[in-house]
């Protein structure tokens, strides 16, 4: 008589705040190693390892990402994992009417033996012409983590930033004015991490409390096509909003918070226009009126849309940036993310 088989205990459920608390100081590392390099162009993505190749795919319900890493699993985001799905989201940019946007949250699991997991989590959006979903433009970020998540022993861990969409990829030039000036509204999204110095005293936490979590805020962005050079901020219209957890080293204890008004502003400063839309400069400056900022740095970088309006302008232009900072007291904090922003 054949024995039944033995079934394989089930792993617990993971959720994003797991992944979240899993590691956050590495999370935090990966977000700084993120803003030191520079976005790679295809569509743009700007990424704390590398990644050869970023590709999307939407069918006017379904959205996927798929970014393959050097010798490594591939990065997936795929909305049928979505675990939040919106009607809208800040981040897109709002090309006017006829058009839709939704955005998603993911969690992709794959078990990978023992209690080991890899896990991603995806925030997503996507705007697109109304009966034409070929038309479209995406932009979100990841961060992934491998290993016993529950036990918070990550062996790989990995972040990532994006924006991509037919009317930005670079076998689509854009056809750039080749003088004066135009302004470009829009939206941010991206992660952020915070490790406290002794500015967390203050607060009446103990020194070396993690944050880490998502933050949304505006985008406004300025070029000048007779000097060939955009600049940019992050933040400066408006709250950045943030939403993550908070890991107390003094008592153990996490907190979750939702939509909690930041100072955080990130200065894009001047960076060359190439002659088919594209551009990528070092000039990142984090501002946070909280603190007394004593290093910092990162990488920003986009492309123009190969759609022109009426006035010969292109329409819209999106890509990533990274930034991060280090304070008098010891404080450090690293923030990666997307834009995208209409012409004005």
């Amino acid at each position: 008589m054949t024995p039944p088989p033995v079934e394989e205990p089930a792993l617990p459920e993971i959720t994003r705040q797991d992944v979240l608390t899993s590691d956050p100081e590495r999370l935090l590392s990966e977000t700084g190693q993120a803003a030191k390099n520079r976005p790679t162009f295809g569509s743009v993505f700007q990424t704390s390892e590398p990644v050869s190749s970023l590709t999307t795919s939407f069918d006017g319900r379904r959205f996927t990402v798929n970014a393959q890493r050097l010798n490594k699993r591939p990065i997936r985001i795929d909305t049928a994992d979505a675990i939040l799905d919106a009607d809208i989201d800040p981040v897109v940019a709002g090309l006017g009417p006829n058009r839709s946007a939704r955005s998603w949250a993911t969690l992709d699991i794959v078990e990978t033996g023992g209690n080991n997991i890899s896990a991603t989590v995806g925030i997503v959006a996507v705007e697109w012409a109304d009966g034409n979903p070929n038309d479209y433009l995406a932009a979100g970020f990841w961060l992934h983590a491998e290993g016993n998540i529950l036990s918070e022993q990550i062996t790989d861990a990995g972040v990532g930033a994006f924006v991509d969409g037919p009317e930005i990829d670079s076998s689509n030039p854009a056809i750039l004015p080749v003088s004066g000036t135009a302004t470009y509204t829009g939206g941010a999204g991206g992660m952020y991490g915070t490790v406290y110095g002794t500015e967390a005293v203050r607060e009446g936490v103990g020194i070396g409390s993690v944050d880490f979590g998502f933050f949304a805020g505006s985008a406004s962005l300025t070029a000048d096509f007779t000097a060939k050079t955009i600049r940019g901020c992050i933040g400066c219209e408006g709250d950045v909003l943030s939403t993550g957890v908070f890991v107390d080293s003094a008592t153990g204890e996490v907190y979750g918070y939702e939509n909690e008004p930041s100072a955080v502003e990130i200065r894009l400063g001047a960076t060359p226009i190439t002659s088919s839309g594209a551009f990528s400069g070092t000039d990142v400056t984090v501002r946070n009126s909280l603190f007394s900022i004593i290093r910092q740095g990162g990488n920003w970088g986009g492309r123009f849309s190969s759609i022109n309006d009426a006035e010969g302008d292109p329409r819209l232009v999106a890509g990533t940036f990274g930034g991060e900072i280090e304070t008098a007291g010891g404080t450090q904090s690293a923030y990666l993310g997307s834009f995208d922003a209409r012409k004005q």
